[in-house]
């Protein structure tokens, strides 16, 4: 017996369709907003860039957790870097997999995480973020 998989994009009403270059921009721009290691513009950016009914599955569940993420990181580990690997898009979803170098702030050792995350995007701002992180060096 054959198994079909469908896959099925997500459309809200009411949500305004952004290309997914459009997507992968607004993705990359909060990637790279970590680089420069200011955590109030970082704060600020998310809240122009998350939907205010953000739904995150890996790092917390709401824009309030994702602010305080973004704080404890740029404030307790600063100089930390993020390179993004690869950035994929398909429909409102787009795939970032990126490394986060920099050290950890208890011991001063260097410290390396790979994420793949998965966000989910309404009229141009991330609705929902799907995330897997790693620590170590990449195994590819």
């Amino acid at each position: 017996m054959k198994k079909t998989i469908e896959f099925v994009q997500e459309r809200e009403k009411g949500a305004i369709p952004m290309s997914t270059e459009q997507n992968k921009a607004v993705l990359g721009r909060w990637l790279e907003g970590f680089n420069k290691g200011n955590a109030d513009l970082q704060v600020a950016l998310a809240d122009e860039i998350y939907t205010t009914d953000f739904i995150g599955h890996g790092f917390g569940p709401s824009l309030d957790d994702v602010k305080q993420f973004v704080r404890m990181v740029l404030t307790n580990a600063p100089g930390n870097g993020v390179t993004v690997d690869d950035l994929i898009a398909e429909g409102d979803k787009v795939v970032a997999r990126f490394t986060v170098r920099g050290k950890d702030p208890s011991t001063g050792q260097p410290a390396h995480f790979l994420v793949i995350s998965i966000g989910r995007f309404t009229s141009g701002k991330i609705a929902e973020v799907w995330q897997l992180m790693m620590s170590g060096e990449s195994p590819w």
